[in-house]
């Protein structure tokens, strides 16, 4: 018995030392600056990252400055939705800066069969493709080919200007398995939650996608093009 309970003791004393140590390893690696990998902006703007309340701030600041497209059928709809809730929770902005144009598409897979060849388990994959535009870009430069409407065709200057407005772009992609039962409802189900999953998902990656180009420095944008100078009359020498 005396044994017995050296060997708890003992035991106690190894997981107490353990517990310290791997608390005093937390604390040095938050001192050196370290965040956990599964960290985003869109957490941070929850309350749940690892940013100060400033940065946080700030990144809340630009995303309430982006306007978001409308996005076609219903799963658009959710995403935009969600879009909505994560960029625009005080409200969609009345003047924004920046546009946000997103298209959706699906695809399912079958990854597994029963004995009657009728399918037991599917994949579903959905692709999203974003596109980030700076609104004030875009006019500066309409104003400036309507400036120079009548004075030359567009120059090469108008057409870097017009490329310069878009901020960001890319595909994301994300996929969810779930089962196929016998029960058409059921499935249907089940393959509806999949899918707002992978939206919830696809929500959170667009919005940390913007954040960062949000933040990157912002190129100056182009000079409008200059009116020719109007040619000076030629002056003719009196005849003698």
């Amino acid at each position: 018995m005396v044994a017995a309970r050296h060997d708890v003791r003992r035991l106690a004393w190894h997981r107490l030392a353990g517990s310290v140590v791997a608390s005093l390893l937390l604390l040095n690696l938050a001192g050196c600056g370290f965040r956990p990998i599964y960290g985003s902006a869109a957490n941070d703007l929850n309350g749940d990252g690892g940013h100060e309340s400033s940065q946080a701030g700030g990144v809340k600041a630009a995303l309430a400055q982006v306007k978001i497209g409308l996005i076609p059928d219903r799963s658009g709809q959710q995403l935009r939705n969600q879009l909505l809730d994560l960029m625009n929770a005080g409200g969609e902005p009345s003047r924004p800066v920046y546009r946000l144009d997103i298209t959706l598409t699906t695809e399912k897979t079958a990854l597994a069969t029963r004995s009657d060849a009728s399918v037991s388990l599917s994949r579903l994959r959905t692709v999203l493709r974003y596109k980030l535009v700076a609104i004030h870009q875009t006019a500066e430069v309409g104003n400036a080919e309507a400036a120079a409407k009548d004075a030359a065709p567009r120059s090469a200057m108008t057409t870097a200007a017009m490329d310069s407005s878009v901020l960001d772009q890319g595909t994301l992609t994300a996929s969810t398995s779930y089962n196929v039962l016998d029960s058409l409802f059921a499935s249907k189900a089940a393959e509806d939650d999949a899918l707002a999953r992978s939206l919830k998902d696809l929500a959170y990656q667009v919005t940390d996608a913007v954040a960062i180009a949000l933040q990157q420095p912002k190129p100056a944008p182009a000079a409008p093009p200059e009116p020719p100078k109007p040619e000076s009359p030629k002056l003719e020498s009196p005849k003698p």
